[in-house]
């Protein structure tokens, strides 16, 4: 029965689609006589990953995923679009089986609206199509108005967003470049220049999981600012950020300060990244982070869980001290490399995360991607670790 109503639920969100389509198009054809390629955009990808997981050399897990994207937009007319993208994922294999509540964190949607569907599931096997943006967009000269899912991107930095108050993302969720986003109503107004006012509202189903925020961002002597303030998960919630230059790096910061309430106390979350581009074409990014809410000591079990949790804006890592270095370099116009690394100060667990991409062809890319994670100490007489290697391509279309 609550397979038949999700369904049900999938085919009137397909139809109106369809339907707004076709209204679309009859208007624009008796108004501009604008071609199929005008109205309608329409692009996406396919990849194929397979994923080895091990605690040593003796215990291998492994899945295989084919990840599939499908995004349309459709400009209706000069003030209104519209839209629709899809994410279509098959994964099957000994990790999904073995791994506590994989399937459920895999095909979760935190939405006000659960668009996420199972057309096919079993222990090892799992065939899921979830919606991750669905809006409509409202623009006349410099006011713009956005309803749907849709992702509200405050945050500034590159590794850890603060100021991410709707949808702040997992830095290791590599395989999801578009991030998440959040059921919200987003009103904007430009005021000139490169300033704009820009107020969200993400309501949820209990009043205290809900996020009402404004942000007021514009320029000063080359340096972008921003201040926001609202409400946030039952708290009260300001902050801040900055990005620009000094000299010939690029220096980026946010923070902010989310107030007690009858089960947290008040905390503050702050980042700073630090860029550098040499002539030679390596690329230096350093990122600090400070979690007044986070900890400087944890327990073995559940290591892995720490870092591929669902962060929030007020406590991106659980560690209090967390640093990440990395460096890049495009060896040939195909083939780029990039080593990042992390380290949890107290936790005292380093991530370390090698990356290489080559082109085989146009459209056509092969990444080899490795996740560790090491304790560096041994807790209660055990040390730990976790290891992630994956192959994917991925076709562009």
């Amino acid at each position: 029965m609550v397979r038949s109503l999700k369904i049900s639920k999938w085919i009137s969100i397909l139809l109106f689609c369809l339907l707004f389509f076709s209204y679309a198009q009859a208007q624009d054809s008796l108004n501009t006589k604008r071609s199929f390629n005008e109205v309608v955009n329409f692009n996406g990808y396919l990849k194929f990953m397979e994923t080895s997981a091990f605690a040593d050399f003796d215990n291998f897990l492994s899945s295989s995923l084919i990840h599939n994207r499908l995004n349309f937009k459709i400009y209706a007319n000069d003030n209104f679009t519209f839209k629709a993208d899809f994410r279509n994922r098959i994964i099957w294999g000994n990790y999904v089986k073995e791994v506590p509540g994989f399937i459920d964190g895999f095909t979760a949607d935190n939405g006000l609206v659960d668009l996420s569907i199972n057309w096919v599931e079993d222990s090892a096997f799992v065939f899921n199509t979830t919606i991750d943006r669905f809006w409509a967009d409202y623009k006349r000269g410099d006011f713009a108005v956005r309803v749907g899912r849709q992702r509200i991107n405050w945050g500034i930095n590159y590794v850890w967003n603060p100021n991410d108050l709707f949808n702040a993302f997992n830095y290791f969720d590599f395989d999801y470049e578009e991030r998440p986003g959040t059921d919200a109503l987003r009103v904007q107004y430009f005021t000139g220049g490169m300033s704009a006012i820009d107020i969200g509202i993400n309501p949820a189903k209990d009043a205290k999981d809900a996020v009402y925020a404004g942000q007021y961002r514009f320029n000063v002597k080359g340096y972008d600012i921003q201040l926001l303030g609202g409400y946030y998960h039952d708290r009260i919630a300001v902050g801040g950020g900055f990005a620009g230059n000094l000299g010939t790096a690029a220096i980026k910061g946010e923070g902010s300060y989310f107030s007690e309430n009858d089960s947290t106390n008040a905390s503050f979350s702050g980042a700073l990244d630090f860029q550098y581009g040499f002539k030679n074409g390596i690329n230096l990014l350093f990122s600090y982070l400070y979690n007044s809410a986070g900890s400087n000591s944890y327990a073995i079990e559940g290591q892995t869980s720490l870092f591929y949790g669902k962060p929030a804006a007020d406590n991106l890592m659980p560690s209090k001290h967390t640093a990440f270095g990395d460096i890049s370099y495009a060896f040939t116009p195909l083939f780029t490399g990039d080593l990042g690394a992390m380290y949890t100060f107290g936790f005292n667990v380093i991530y370390i995360m090698p990356n290489l991409t080559y082109s085989i062809v146009e459209n056509l890319d092969l990444n080899l991607v490795g996740q560790f994670f090491v304790a560096l100490e041994e807790v209660n007489g055990i040390s730990a670790s976790s290891n992630f290697v994956y192959i994917r391509f991925k076709w562009s279309f």
